[in-house]
């Protein structure tokens, strides 16, 4: 892997955000093999077991996610590659799709679905928004007006 980029482990989205970039068609297991990762396990909540792994820097971490079922059951679903929506907002697709792509050693071929309404973007911008404001809204509630 290059220099500054791990596997990360117990990590959150910078912002807050999940957002899913594209999928890719090479498998996870196979990913993490060339890139000397580990393969880990967990339950996404309510979409069932998911294997996968984080890389990253911290402030910018990658999501590689399969869902175990799907896979299995419905031909829709593949590798996701996911990513932090505050950078999806900030940089737009094809910066982001391309400095994913280069973190992983793939080209653009391997990508087997991305949005193709990048107005979908800017959806990212208004969610990330709108989540950052009723955080900071739970985390500092108002003072009550003087009378």
């Amino acid at each position: 892997m290059s220099a500054g980029i791990e596997q990360l482990r117990d990590f959150r989205f910078p912002s807050g955000l999940d957002w899913d970039l594209a999928t890719i068609t090479c498998r996870a297991p196979e990913l993490a093999r060339r890139l000397g990762v580990e393969l880990e396990r967990w339950e996404e909540d309510g979409l069932g077991w998911a294997t996968g792994f984080a890389l990253g820097p911290a402030e910018t971490p990658v999501l590689i996610r399969e869902l175990v079922e799907g896979l299995n059951g419905h031909p829709l679903y593949g590798t996701v590659v996911a990513i932090d929506g505050g950078e999806a907002a900030a940089m737009g697709h094809r910066a982001t799709l391309d400095r994913v792509l280069a973190l992983l050693g793939l080209d653009e071929a391997a990508v087997s679905w991305m949005p193709d309404d990048l107005s979908e973007w800017a959806l990212v911008a208004g969610r990330l928004i709108a989540f950052r404001v009723a955080r900071r809204e739970q985390a500092s509630p108002r003072m009550p007006e003087a009378r």
